[in-house]
């Protein structure tokens, strides 16, 4: 870390994303069982099998971070996460779902 204002930044970029991934996983399950009509079973093996996926998935991504550069890879994983959350608003059924919950 070099210059004054570099661990400040680092700080803020990791309480901003805490901060939305907070918000996001405690906001989604609200959002799929009122605004999609999910039962709250299946939005819980939706999630459930998100977790499972990518729990082994990590090891990859890390791969892939360390391959490209950190700052290649946030802009890239950050972009499909966006069009992630804008596929979100068009799920309306169980398969759709955990096809989303998947990726």
């Amino acid at each position: 870390m070099t210059g004054p204002g570099t661990p400040r930044r680092l700080v803020a970029a990791h309480l901003l994303g805490s901060l939305g991934f907070g918000l996001y996983a405690s906001g989604n399950a609200v959002y799929f069982t009122r605004q999609a009509g999910l039962p709250v079973a299946e939005v819980g093996a939706g999630l459930t099998l998100a977790g499972l996926v990518w729990l082994p998935l990590s090891l990859y991504i890390g791969r892939f971070c360390d391959r490209t550069g950190a700052r290649r890879a946030t802009v890239t994983l950050g972009c499909a996460q966006v069009l992630l959350l804008v596929a979100a608003t068009r799920v309306h059924g169980l398969w759709a779902f955990l096809a989303l919950a998947a990726c």
